[in-house]
């Protein structure tokens, strides 16, 4: 069982991420992320008041944390650990790659008929 001051830190914690990120569309709540937010909050201020985690550690998870809240990021469970999973837009990179090819293309070409 955590002490009161733990508890009240991990409430407090979490009470500014829901007044940042809970979403409401007509009278339906949207809450999905802060779901696995609570549980993380909860991780990371238990170890943290533990001395498992320093003050870094503790603000980098939190860090990470606000990113899957904004949706920038996504993260899972697995096995009792929670991953970010790295999305990779491949139309973006496709196309810059493409883009690359062909400005060297061009080089090559304008080199060739500079040289004639």
């Amino acid at each position: 069982m955590n002490s009161p001051d733990t508890e009240f830190i991990i409430q407090k914690v979490f009470e500014s991420l829901k007044e940042r990120y809970l979403e409401q569309e007509d009278n339906v709540l949207k809450a999905e992320r802060l779901f696995m937010a609570r549980s993380i909050v909860r991780d990371v201020v238990e170890k943290k008041v533990a001395g498992d985690y320093t003050d870094s550690e503790a603000a980098r998870i939190l860090n990470v944390l606000e990113k899957y809240l904004k949706g920038e990021i996504e993260l899972i469970r697995d096995d009792g650990e929670i991953k970010v999973v790295l999305g990779t837009n491949y139309d973006e990179e496709r196309q810059k790659a493409l883009d690359s090819l062909r400005e060297a293309y061009r080089k090559m070409i304008q080199s060739v008929t500079d040289n004639d």
